[in-house]
């Protein structure tokens, strides 16, 4: 909504049955942008003159509660001000009680149905306070501290969209408003993951050109930028950060990812180390600190034992297995155990990536020498051949790789003749015996 945007004014009207909500649009451009009006925590001079506020100013509140019994006047500032030193004093059933009669005694008294309104919030009666904000923001529609109270109340009630557009009038109203810009962006975000990047891009981008070294702002385009993948960037406001002293967990775990995006190993490794140290079972770090570690074969041990505590963590998914069996089939290589980089990276063959991981393991078979001892090597080329598909005769590394195992196996085949035997048993991935007949041989290497 960056063209002509639109407040959303929301009036509630809560009865003990119902809540009923109806929408007034009003043209952003046909509203002046004037001073926001902000609700005074203090009342005028004259109120300033009683013995009470004195009391309230000297934070006597005990006194506050003696000179009100003693008047016999009914004046609503009294009775707000001895609100606030009941909540001054932490007694909000004191204060709401205050509050009530404030507003009994003047029911336009702006001040005290927002502290009230505040109070009930902070009991989680959202709806109530819900009522006094909405019915406030019929006559007040610019004032941003009543659609910051009504969208904190939507939102705690998971009503995200109601929530959003409350935030946006205060965005429109004041973006400088760097608090809001963040609740703005994250019940965008809740309500459209990827659909709104760019615009939850562009708020953050407004409110900083105020605010040009706000770091929560600054942490929160971190977020988008990795959510766009773009790395670069991420990177630059990342090193501002840490030159700034930032040594949040979000700040190090970013800036770990990007390193560890960029091939800097090393210093994705001290990175990740440090977030890791701060919260131990964020699953991301975990992932991306044990791949930057199986990157050098001193860090094996290192790596075996985070991936235990992976394993013992992960709730059966998929995506962390795969991207554990990845990681470990890079470890093995790391410290030349060829065999079980190739079982791990036959456990990581998918839909989506056959031709990458069927070219990984046979390559690697290609590279050992030992394959009169050791038959899985030999089960390798017979697995490639029994999944090479027609589709995959666009690729030339898969098509130069097939006639490599076809000739190998050939070999084999004469082997077998000369030596009478009809089959063969081999290894298989999962260590088990497979028996394969001279005939199924032949009609695999003949495809």
């Amino acid at each position: 909504m960056r063209g002509q945007p639109f407040f959303i004014i929301l009036f509630t009207f809560a009865t003990k049955s119902q809540t009923i909500t109806k929408f007034i649009f009003l043209e952003m451009k046909k509203i002046p942008f004037i001073l926001l009006l902000f609700i005074p925590v203090f009342l005028n001079a004259q109120a300033s003159d009683s013995k009470l506020f004195h009391f309230f100013i000297q934070k006597e509140y005990a006194k506050v509660f003696e000179a009100i019994e003693e008047t016999n006047t009914f004046n609503a500032t009294d009775f707000y001000y001895a609100g606030l030193s009941a909540e001054a004093l932490e007694d909000t059933e004191l204060a709401t009680f205050y509050y009530h009669k404030s507003i009994a005694t003047d029911s336009t008294f702006t001040s005290a149905q927002i502290s009230l309104a505040q109070i009930l919030f902070q009991n989680e009666r959202y709806t109530d306070a819900i009522d006094i904000y909405a019915k406030l923001l019929e006559t007040d529609t610019l004032n941003v501290l009543l659609w910051n109270g009504l969208g904190d109340c939507y939102a705690k009630l998971n009503l995200l969209p109601f929530a959003h557009s409350c935030y946006q009038n205060i965005f429109y109203l004041n973006p400088k408003n760097s608090s809001n810009t963040l609740k703005l962006i994250s019940t965008l975000i809740a309500l459209h993951p990827k659909e709104h990047l760019t615009e939850a891009l562009f708020y953050c981008d407004s409110s900083l050109t105020y605010h040009p070294t706000h770091k929560p702002l600054l942490r929160r385009k971190v977020s988008l930028l990795f959510s766009k993948n773009e790395y670069i960037l991420a990177d630059a406001i990342l090193e501002n950060l840490m030159i700034w002293g930032d040594s949040s967990f979000m700040v190090l775990k970013h800036a770990g990812i990007c390193r560890a995006v960029f091939y800097d190993y090393e210093n994705a490794i001290f990175l990740l180390r440090k977030a890791h140290q701060l919260v131990s079972k964020d699953m991301e770090v975990m992932l991306h600190l044990a791949s930057s570690l199986s990157r050098n074969s001193k860090y094996f041990d290192e790596t075996m034992d985070l991936i235990d505590k992976i394993n013992k963590q992960n709730e059966p998914d998929p995506a962390i297995t795969h991207q554990v069996n990845t990681i470990l089939a890079q470890s093995y290589l790391g410290v030349k155990d060829t065999l079980n980089a190739i079982l791990q990276y036959y456990s990581t063959i998918k839909p989506n990536n056959i031709e990458d991981r069927l070219l990984r393991i046979t390559n690697l078979a290609n590279n050992v020498k030992i394959e009169n001892s050791q038959t899985l090597l030999w089960y390798v080329h017979y697995y490639f051949l029994l999944n090479f598909k027609p589709e995959h005769e666009h690729n030339r590394s898969m098509v130069r790789q097939k006639s490599f195992s076809q000739s190998l196996l050939e070999n084999y085949i004469k082997y077998m003749h000369q030596s009478g035997q009809k089959k063969v048993n081999w290894k298989t991935f999962e260590k088990k015996l497979k028996t394969v007949t001279m005939e199924e041989l032949m009609k695999v290497v003949k495809l």
